[in-house]
């Protein structure tokens, strides 16, 4: 499941319509949750329709003021039930259709103001689920948790940040794993955290997975969407197992094979033979983990290794330990590439890729050039003289086609050259 959620700073324009729109189907956001939507009701029905027109929509005018907090979710995918609604929070339940799972979900938008983001505390506290149930807290909070998390500008004193501080907790809230940007929100001048995901000690303890990526910043925003990712990781299906060529030019492999070959394994010679493949497993997935995970990088950081090394060793003297170290990082460097290598050739299937571009430019000038062999650049008219033009090769084509149709024969053939370069055209004339 995938939630994602947005201070948007106004829907009113068409461009910002069509950025969200593209933004959330590029992720695949199956709950999204709009902030600061600053328009009316007539408005925002046209205008939630014209982007998400088969997604069910939620927003509280009587409550929130000028749509400040939007929730907009795929039936297909996520149940939604709204739980509570005030000024400044939005809480519901959710459940993942794909998973099953449920969890109790609070979107917020926090008020300006020490005082006025204390109704928002008390809220959280009255919605602490009480039961068994996972939740998470998440939103354009507008303060910081202490001073590190703002840059420039006054530093806020432990008079801004107390509240959210003890608020998160009384409640056992933390911020939930996350990658990207540190900073949500800048002002040009100003930089500071003020969007988080928190998730109560309960999601950890169901087994609940999730992790956030704060994206880069967005001309149409001067805060930064958030990307939730939940259930994925760990309900993943196990991989099969796979055996790649590179393993065979690892000293350690023969050996494996021949403890796990001399095995004692008692039963029919068919028996024995699955059992010793499946023994086999084991030590080959170790030994690719240890010495060929990640094998892009070691690659070039062998390869560096040895650059760096021979840039700051002293070859002035004759010293035999600089060679034995420097031909050790050069095998290391060679074997490492040509597992590289042979590692992505066998992932990709491709026979010819020499150069290892992995199949990037290689990959689609390969595919060109066969289009362009396949392709006939000219065709001889009636008088044997070769022309290009596609208005000429149209008519010739039709012209040859009622000549047949008038002498009641088949379509004959016509006379045509294919030319696997446009520079061999140059032969023809």
């Amino acid at each position: 499941m995938i939630a994602a959620i947005w201070n948007v700073r106004g829907i009113n324009k068409p461009l910002k319509r069509r950025k969200i729109l593209s933004f959330a189907r590029q992720n695949h956001v199956s709950f999204f949750a709009l902030l600061e939507t600053r328009t009316t009701p007539t408005k925002l029905d046209k205008i939630i329709k014209g982007i998400f027109p088969s997604e069910n929509v939620f927003v509280d005018f009587n409550t929130i003021r000028n749509g400040r907090i939007v929730l907009v979710w795929n039936s297909h995918k996520v149940d939604c039930t709204i739980l509570d609604v005030s000024a400044q929070c939005i809480h519901c339940a959710l459940k993942c259709k794909t998973s099953n799972k449920i969890f109790q979900c609070s979107i917020v938008y926090g008020l300006y103001s020490v005082v006025e983001r204390r109704q928002l505390w008390n809220k959280l506290m009255e919605l602490n689920p009480q039961s068994n149930v996972p939740w998470l807290v998440c939103g354009d909070f507008n303060v910081v948790k202490c001073p590190e998390e703002k840059q420039g500008g006054v530093i806020p004193s432990n008079y801004f940040t107390k509240d959210f501080v003890d608020c998160c907790s009384s409640l056992g809230l933390s911020d939930a794993p996350s990658i990207g940007n540190f900073f949500t929100w800048t002002n040009g001048r100003v930089k500071a955290k003020l969007d988080r995901v928190l998730s109560n000690a309960l999601w950890t303890g169901s087994s609940f997975n999730c992790w956030v990526d704060f994206k880069d910043f967005d001309c149409m925003s001067d805060h930064c969407p958030i990307i939730i990712k939940m259930f994925n990781s760990q309900e993943s299906i196990n991989r099969p197992f796979k055996f790649f060529n590179m393993w065979l030019t690892h000293p350690k492999f023969k050996q494996i094979l021949l403890d796990t070959w001399t095995m004692n394994i008692h039963g029919s010679r068919q028996y024995t033979f699955v059992r010793k493949l499946k023994a086999l497993k084991a030590p080959l997935k170790i030994l690719n983990k240890e010495d060929f995970g990640h094998i892009s990088e070691k690659a070039l950081a062998a390869n560096s290794a040895y650059n760096d090394f021979l840039h700051s060793a002293d070859f002035n003297e004759d010293s035999e330990d600089n060679r034995i170290v420097l031909q050790g990082l050069r095998s290391k460097a060679l074997f490492l590439a040509e597992a590289e290598r042979q590692f992505i050739s066998q992932k990709l299937k491709l026979k010819h890729l020499i150069d290892a571009d992995k199949s990037t430019k290689y990959f689609h000038d390969l595919v060109k050039k066969s289009n362009k062999d396949r392709s006939i650049t000219c065709i001889l008219d009636q008088h044997g003289i070769p022309t290009t033009s596609l208005t000429q090769v149209g008519a010739l084509f039709i012209r040859a086609y009622l000549e047949a149709r008038v002498k009641g024969d088949r379509v004959n053939s016509i006379s045509f050259r294919m030319a696997p370069k446009f520079l061999c055209l140059s032969n023809i004339f």
